[in-house]
């Protein structure tokens, strides 16, 4: 009789352990925590298999202003560049990530610029010396960006899939809005932006950069577009603040 009352004892504490232990989810099902979780760290790492496949583009999508209107310093046009494959996982800091391709190229590049010769990788863009090496990092602060759209085929142009990649998916900027312009409102944005910075010996030690709130990767196989998505919406879901 007594052992049948320790047991039922010792049944109903091992129950109540459970229940303050492992938290209960919305569907009354108990959510274990797997000790194998991986890191950010280690999820970049498997992200960087299939980054080198991808042509990467980078967009300003911003309201070019009137015709009428005077530009100044401080006008700001729609600009999109997409760069060839070769893109590398670099670093991650406070998870704002940097790849990087230490040989850049340009696939594409539109403006909203009353003249294509301006804007932003001025001298990248119109390099002529063959022999000139750029290379260009890309910065991605994971802890304000979105998945945007999962992978869709943006083109079925044979030529162009050839050129620009056939399976596209894309990630956004997350916006905040403030009522009032704040100093803290400024530094948000500020901390938050994408851009990327392109550099060569040839052109000297500076670096020309570019602003963006949107970011693509294009592949060829739809497969690495599902499994890049995949991996780099673990990662932001993981720097979400």
């Amino acid at each position: 009789m007594i052992k049948r009352e320790a047991q039922k004892w010792a049944q109903a504490l091992v129950g109540l352990a459970l229940t303050v232990i492992l938290p209960v989810t919305a569907t009354g099902q108990t959510k274990v925590f797997s000790e194998d979780k991986k890191s950010v760290e280690e999820v970049l790492s498997e992200l960087d298999e299939t980054l080198p496949l991808a042509r990467v583009g980078l967009e300003s999508n911003v309201t070019s202003p009137p015709e009428d209107e005077i530009p100044t310093t401080a006008t700001s046009y729609y600009q999109h560049a997409i760069f060839a494959q070769g893109f590398r996982f670099e670093r991650i800091e406070k998870c704002r990530l940097t790849i990087r391709n230490p040989g850049i190229s340009l696939l594409d590049f539109t403006t909203g610029y009353p003249s294509l010769a301006d804007g932003n990788l001025q001298a990248f863009r119109g390099n002529v010396d063959q022999n000139a090496v750029f290379v260009g990092d890309l910065s991605i602060p994971l802890y304000r960006i979105k998945p945007n759209k999962r992978p869709f085929r943006h083109t079925k142009k044979a030529d162009e899939g050839q050129r620009l990649g056939t399976w596209r998916t894309e990630f956004k900027q997350r916006k905040k809005f403030f009522f009032i312009p704040t100093i803290t409102g400024a530094r948000w944005f500020l901390e938050g932006r994408m851009y990327i910075e392109v550099s060569s010996p040839a052109y000297g030690d500076g670096a020309e950069s570019m602003n963006g709130d949107e970011i693509t990767f294009t592949f060829d196989e739809k497969e690495k577009a599902e499994e890049f998505y995949s991996l780099m919406s673990s990662a932001i879901e993981m720097c979400k603040e």
